[in-house]
């Protein structure tokens, strides 16, 4: 068969094992496990083998974890609905959303994260898979492969193996949705505004001051040698890495994927820096500008993974707008990725957290992404209802070109709410059907009906009138 990627050679041996138990595991059942950080080599590796399946007449099924992440739940929810699984039909399983899951509670009722529940679906599912008797595919990243032999031990012991992808950066980089809105630039990397990256217009102003990229590099340098625990490198770095990713998202950067490597690999070293250094809230600040940033290179599972480990900092030290922020962030990585629902509940939390604290500016960008959520649904004229509070809000606020931007939203929304067929709208009273024989025995003049006293005498009446007077006249005689 031609690929449809080059992948490398352990990759591609990876992948023959992985054809080669599925094809082979048919009539019993195989829990493999997957580990893959680069969503698009998932998607093709995915791709590929349902394809080769096919033509092994073996039926491929996709499940995609949701909110109450259990993997029989979701199994047993297909096969009442499908008839060839019933029918015993060789098939495999694909399971993927694991990654995506929250590791931290929004709600004080929660007990538990999605996260945990997944783990814990998972620890104790061993007798409800058993009637699926096919290979089942569980998609994971490396970071929830390391977790799952001492989170769920009893799973991880009957296992049929464990299958590793080393990731592709070219696959990375190239594939994805483009962020809608206009390019990312350097207003989402400051700390707040880091929210909802389709949401921000190019060419906005900044709100703080980046030194010039020598003049880090050499601060950077100078420290390391003179001065290596000094706590001011934590904020060179960050800095650093906001300087790259702006010159890379605005398309300045000399070389584009050496860039963005030290872009992520700054970050990367400030939020190392700030862990070290028990600065929780820079830390939290910095690792949601990574998610941004890596949102804006269309890497929206990996932007969604740091998202996450923002917010579980953002709750733990109950910084409010943090948390919103990367509520936000979450809303539009899910709205990226086509989980639609999901994208909205994000919004709607970071919304009710904006409310909450008045964050005016919050409130708008969040409301904006909101309706384009929204309209993803069918649900355009709730959109605007949304795009309209914006543009009130951004009105406040003195920002013209936002309000410039609701305008052409709402006259995008309602042309297609007008351009939508109309519902014949249902009789009050619906007269019972007329019969065919009534109908046929109708006069067909159009003239009007007259009343009782103005209807004419038929004229056997005159006859049998006439034939009475004859009578009485004779009898007279």
């Amino acid at each position: 068969m031609t690929l449809p990627f080059s992948p490398s050679r352990t990759n591609e041996e990876a992948y023959e094992e992985l054809i080669s138990l599925i094809e082979n595991s048919q009539g019993r059942l195989a829990p493999i496990i997957v580990a893959c950080d680069d969503w698009a080599l998932r998607q093709q590796v995915i791709d590929r083998y349902e394809a080769e399946a096919r033509q092994a007449n073996i039926l491929p099924y996709r499940v995609e974890l949701g909110r109450e992440p259990s993997v029989r739940a979701a199994l047993a929810k297909l096969k009442e609905t499908n008839a060839a699984l019933q029918q015993g039909r060789p098939a495999v399983f694909t399971i993927t959303g694991a990654d995506t899951l929250l590791r931290v509670t929004l709600k004080p009722e929660d007990e538990q994260s999605e996260l945990d529940k997944f783990f814990g679906y998972l620890q104790w599912t061993r007798e409800g898979l058993r009637e699926f008797r096919y290979p089942i595919v569980l998609w994971v990243s490396h970071r929830i492969l390391k977790e799952i032999s001492r989170r769920a031990p009893d799973f991880w012991s009957w296992r049929k193996a464990v299958l590793r992808f080393q990731a592709e950066t070219n696959a990375i980089v190239n594939e994805g949705i483009t962020v809608s809105g206009g390019t990312f630039n350097a207003e989402q990397l400051a700390v707040g505004e880091g929210r909802s990256p389709h949401a921000i217009q190019p060419n906005e102003p900044r709100d703080d001051f980046l030194p010039p990229l020598e003049e880090l590099q050499a601060e950077i340098q100078r420290l390391e040698s003179t001065a290596p625990d000094s706590p001011n490198l934590a904020t060179l770095h960050d800095q650093l890495g906001r300087v790259y990713a702006d010159r890379v998202t605005t398309g300045k950067a000399a070389d584009l994927d050496q860039e963005r490597q030290a872009a992520i690999a700054s970050f990367q070293t400030a939020i190392d820096h700030y862990q070290q250094l028990d600065r929780k809230s820079a830390q939290a600040a910095a690792l949601n500008r990574l998610g941004n940033f890596l949102y804006s290179q269309s890497r929206f599972r990996d932007a969604i993974d740091f998202y996450q480990q923002s917010l579980a900092i953002q709750c733990e030290i109950g910084d409010r707008q943090g948390e919103a922020a990367s509520l936000g962030g979450l809303g539009s990585a899910y709205y990226s990725l086509g989980q639609y629902p999901q994208a909205i509940d994000f919004h709607q939390q970071s919304l009710a957290i904006d409310r909450e604290i008045g964050d005016r500016r919050g409130e708008a960008v969040t409301l904006f992404n909101l309706a384009f959520a929204l309209a993803k649904l069918d649900q355009h004229w709730e959109g605007v209802q949304r795009l309209n509070q914006a543009k009130q809000l951004y009105t406040a606020l003195k920002l013209d070109h936002k309000v410039e931007k609701c305008d052409a939203a709402i006259y995008d929304f309602n042309r297609i709410i007008a351009a939508k067929p109309r519902p014949v709208p249902p009789k009050l009273h619906e007269e019972p059907p007329v019969p065919d024989w009534w109908e046929k025995s109708l006069p067909t003049s159009t003239q009007p009906k007259l009343r009782r006293s103005q209807q004419q005498v038929p004229l056997w009446v005159y006859f049998l009138m006439g034939l009475a007077i004859a009578l009485l006249i004779a009898w007279l005689l």
